[in-house]
């Protein structure tokens, strides 16, 4: 005889609710960081959106990884989870970073960009 787990995926209700709030933590980050790189777009000059979009990937990579680690989200997952997210972040900060310009970032330290 089948037992009731109390949820409707078949997992105890525990499981079934910490899955919900990792997926919902993430997603809050996924939509805090694409808002912050569609506003660092239209404040920034052109030269330094790739920069900072490489420095706020690389950032919500380690946020994430944070949030996986502290959760302890299973690496042996067949779906998305936060360990992919913090690999998909981290690729597009590396990305950005290998396609930005470093002498731009160079010039607005040292206060010569307008």
């Amino acid at each position: 005889m089948k037992r009731h787990t109390g949820s409707l995926s078949g997992r105890p209700a525990a499981a079934a609710g910490s899955i919900q709030s990792q997926s919902e933590a993430i997603e809050l980050i996924v939509v805090t960081a694409a808002t912050l790189v569609i506003v660092a777009a239209w404040l920034l000059p052109a030269p330094l959106v790739l920069p900072s979009i490489s420095i706020a990937a690389l950032s919500f990579a380690g946020l994430v990884t944070l949030v996986a680690w502290r959760l302890k989200v299973s690496r042996n997952a067949y779906r998305l989870d936060a360990w992919d997210a913090a690999g998909i972040f981290a690729l597009v900060g590396f990305g950005a970073g290998m396609l930005s310009e470093p002498q731009a970032v160079v010039q607005f330290f040292a206060g010569r960009y307008p």
